[in-house]
């Protein structure tokens, strides 16, 4: 237990100065822009749920990143991209297959009519 008026540094004394100057170092800024690209790649060249799975990871460590420096890496957005056009995009084929195997059933009994 400290005693009151104390401090964790201990006193000050002789052999240290009253005052010591904070010293910033400059982090360099992460880019995943790179990792974009990879994941990008993987994504056309048929390995999909590897490219959704990287694509994944590369966010949540961009997300740590954020959160540790206090400011977005670049080429985050290019991660979302990537994620919301690769989620939506099979959705939308299979919509859209969907809907032609309907209209296509539909339409059957009336071209074979005719």
């Amino acid at each position: 237990m400290m005693a009151y008026g104390s401090y964790p540094g201990g006193p000050r004394g002789p052999d240290r100065p009253p005052y010591q100057p904070t010293v910033y170092t400059a982090q360099p800024d992460k880019s995943y822009v790179g990792p974009a690209v990879i994941t990008w790649a993987l994504y056309y060249l048929g390995a999909w749920i590897v490219g959704l799975i990287v694509n994944i990871v590369y966010l949540s460590e961009a997300g740590r990143y954020a959160q540790a420096t206090g400011r977005p890496a670049s080429g985050v957005g290019c991660l979302w991209a990537l994620l919301i056009v690769h989620l939506l995009l099979p959705l939308v084929v299979v919509a859209v297959l969907l809907v032609l195997g309907v209209l296509g059933a539909i339409a059957i009994p009336f071209i074979q009519t005719q």
